[in-house]
């Protein structure tokens, strides 16, 4: 086997930005992921061997889910697997005041985060004598948990829909990718052009207070007492408000380390293989072997497989084929292979570069 260090110039490290998309639906005190009827994500979806377990041996360690009658009937070396309980999903808070002390600390905890944001608009400010103080209104919170978007949600990619009987009666886009959850829709509806709330990207967080009736003629219980429906009664996940249904929107940001490495075989490289078949059969494969000697035929015939288009041996080419390359550390452990779909034909004459991509 045969090792080829890699220069500096084979390797690129460079990074993948995705936007993976999300849409939550809320109807009658439920939140549905992606239009399908999943509720939530489990925080260790996709991970190998995410679940906890033991076995049975003599120190009498089990989970607690086991019962001990079952444990004790097990032979030894018996496998107990568990799951983790741990699952995420969209979250929204309806806040109505009068509060106590005259603010919200739910909201408080964000002060800090809505004013890092006022450079991109001043409806950020959190205590403005413009827009009012945030932990006194009333509000709507709409909390995305990380896992969603990762590093921060994309500018410009955040809608919230408001649906009375599945006709929507109301859409806010941060369209000015500045954090302002602008009524683009339907176009002249009550409070058209307005701003009703705004958007931290980092944090995940959508603040609605949009107080205008997006309809006059329905009314519903959506916080303490039967009301029109408004961008600050968004989300609602109280039960007992039929009509009434909501979707979120928006594109994550996924960074992905990635490295791209360039395996080369030269010309008159790699044309030898260990591999049984490189040889013609039947040849006494060692010369001679004894207590301290270990000497291999070094007049071994290889085979020839070199054909014509007349279906005929063609002259002699010492021929390999290339199925994977192993890339190894510096201790030559083996840490990552490559495969091939299909394994290339390498001839003394032939170069290749392969290129291979790993996700760190």
């Amino acid at each position: 086997m045969s090792f080829y260090e890699f220069k500096a110039s084979d390797i690129l490290v460079n990074r993948l930005r995705t936007h993976p998309r999300s849409e939550f639906f809320i109807y009658d005190g439920k939140v549905y992921l992606n239009n399908s009827t999943k509720t939530s994500v489990s925080l260790y979806e996709g991970i190998s061997g995410s679940f906890p377990f033991t076995y049975k041996k003599g120190d009498r360690y089990y989970l607690k889910t086991v019962k001990t009658g079952s444990f004790d009937e097990a032979i030894f070396g018996t496998t107990f697997s568990g799951s983790y309980p741990q699952t995420s999903s969209l979250t929204v808070g309806i806040y109505q005041g009068p509060y106590p002390n005259n603010r919200n600390e739910n909201i408080m905890g964000l002060c800090n985060s809505f004013n890092s944001y006022t450079p991109m608009s001043r409806h950020h400010g959190f205590d403005t004598s413009e827009f009012g103080n945030k932990a006194q209104q009333d509000a709507s919170l709409v909390y995305v948990p990380s896992i969603f978007f990762g590093s921060e949600i994309k500018k410009g990619t955040t809608k919230c829909r408001f649906y009375i009987s599945g006709t929507m009666v109301a859409e806010v886009h941060d369209e000015n990718k500045n954090g302002e959850m602008i009524q683009v829709g339907p176009t002249g509806s009550a409070g058209s052009g307005s701003v009703a709330g705004s958007v931290l990207y980092k944090e995940g967080f959508v603040f609605l207070t949009g107080s205008w009736e997006l309809d006059t003629a329905h009314t519903e219980n959506y916080g303490t007492g039967s009301d029109n429906p408004k961008w600050k009664y968004f989300g609602s996940t109280k039960v007992g408000i039929p009509s009434s249904s909501f979707a979120v929107e928006f594109e994550g940001t996924n960074d992905i380390p990635v490295m791209t490495m360039f395996a080369h075989a030269d010309k008159g490289d790699l044309n030898n293989s260990s591999n049984p078949t490189f040889i013609l059969k039947d040849q006494a494969l060692l010369k001679t072997t004894g207590s301290y000697t270990y000497i291999e035929n070094p007049k071994l015939k290889i085979k020839n497989i070199t054909t014509t288009r007349y279906n005929d041996t063609g002259s002699f080419e010492k021929t390999t084929y290339i199925s994977t390359i192993g890339i190894y550390d510096d201790d030559k452990n083996l840490i990552a292979t490559a495969k091939m779909a299909k394994p290339i034909r390498k001839r003394e004459r032939d170069s290749y570069t392969f290129k291979l991509k790993l996700d760190l």
